[in-house]
């Protein structure tokens, strides 16, 4: 009796030390479950946040993208219109240096300047055709006064000639006339001579008037007041060379 007694308590005591190892093993597991879902929430936890944070970097990355392109786009603008403005100052500089310039060369150098610059103002082609205009006057005005010193040197020349020539004249009508009243009245045959130089003396073109007027610059003596002016810038009726003028010459 006592012997089976002693199986049973021993069972038991065996059950309950199953029972306990089974208990402990269940608590076990289940805190390590509970520690593998902690730690699997943790995880997550964290992988969101990851997650969260690179979508704030990248937010913050595309934020300061955008931020530099439109600061870049500001200055590209800022950069254009000063750009601009430049073109349109040096436009109007090129316009008012063709309106102050004068003289042939700052013409040129306007003109040049202008064409170069003329898309700046749209007034600044007819501006330039202006100035090409006044270019082409004063370039014209140019010459017309050279012309007018070289005819004033020529006739400051002519009328040293014309001196010279107007002394020889009178030095030869003296001794003409000295000899002729040494020759007395005597000749019979004076009227024939007299009547030669007559002719001499009448204009070569009309042979009706007095040879009273000179052809510059070849100084021929061989016209008339009336047909004289006929001949500038034609050939001389004597030597042919260009007539510059017509002066008149007293003997």
């Amino acid at each position: 009796m006592l012997a089976v007694n002693c199986d049973a308590v021993r069972a038991a005591e065996a059950a309950r030390a199953v029972a306990e190892r089974r208990r402990r093993q269940e608590e076990r597991r289940a805190r390590e479950a509970a520690e593998r879902a902690a730690r699997d929430a943790a995880a997550r936890e964290e992988a969101e946040a990851e997650r969260a944070r690179e979508a704030r970097r990248r937010q913050a990355a595309a934020d300061e993208a955008a931020r530099l392109e439109a600061a870049a786009a500001a200055a590209r603008q800022r950069a254009e219109e000063e750009a601009a403005a430049r073109v349109r100052d040096e436009g109007r500089a090129a316009f008012m240096a063709l309106s102050a310039a004068e003289d042939p060369a700052a013409l040129r150098a306007a003109i040049a300047t202008a064409e170069a610059r003329q898309s700046a103002l749209p007034s600044l082609p007819a501006a330039i055709e202006r100035a090409r205009e006044r270019l082409g006057a004063a370039l014209e005005a140019e010459a017309a006064e050279a012309r007018a010193a070289e005819k004033d040197q020529k006739l400051e020349a002519l009328s040293a000639q014309f001196e010279a020539v107007q002394v020889e004249a009178a030095a030869v009508a003296s001794g003409v006339g000295g000899g002729s009243s040494s020759a007395g009245a005597g000749t019979s045959s004076g009227a024939g001579p007299s009547a030669v130089a007559d002719d001499e003396e009448l204009c070569v073109i009309c042979l009706d008037a007095a040879k009273t007027h000179l052809l510059a610059p070849c100084g021929h003596r061989c016209v008339c007041a009336n047909c004289g002016p006929s001949l500038e810038g034609k050939p001389c009726p004597v030597c042919r060379e260009r007539c510059v003028m017509v002066v008149k010459v007293w003997l």
